[in-house]
């Protein structure tokens, strides 16, 4: 089941990372009421929906195919980061890029 497989997974990764950002002296607090509103926002939209989607998709198509297409995220945010935020990509991010659309093509064939 999709729903308790994200409640579990979304849960422990939040527990990890507040114990993690407790120990390395990380603010946990004291955030403006936009910045958590955007915390939610990004939480739920991000997180909750996106995440539901791939493992809804899981089902349906060969994870092979849905682990090697996620392989494009950074790319895809790298491409949006750059059109709309007017983020500089640099040669890194194109050979970093050719090498992953390089692993999707070799694992697809």
């Amino acid at each position: 089941d999709t729903i308790p497989f994200l409640y579990l997974s979304t849960l422990g990764s939040a527990v990890v990372l507040a114990i993690y950002n407790l120990l390395a002296g990380n603010e946990l607090l004291g955030y403006s009421n936009d910045t958590y509103f955007l915390f939610v926002v990004y939480g739920i939209g991000v997180q909750v929906v996106g995440w539901m989607f791939i493992n809804y998709a899981q089902g349906y198509v060969k994870a092979t195919i849905v682990s090697t297409i996620l392989l494009g995220q950074p790319l895809v945010t790298a491409v949006i980061a750059a059109l709309f935020l007017a983020e500089v990509l640099t040669v890194y991010h194109y050979i970093g890029s050719a090498i992953v659309l390089g692993g999707i093509y070799v694992v697809q064939l």
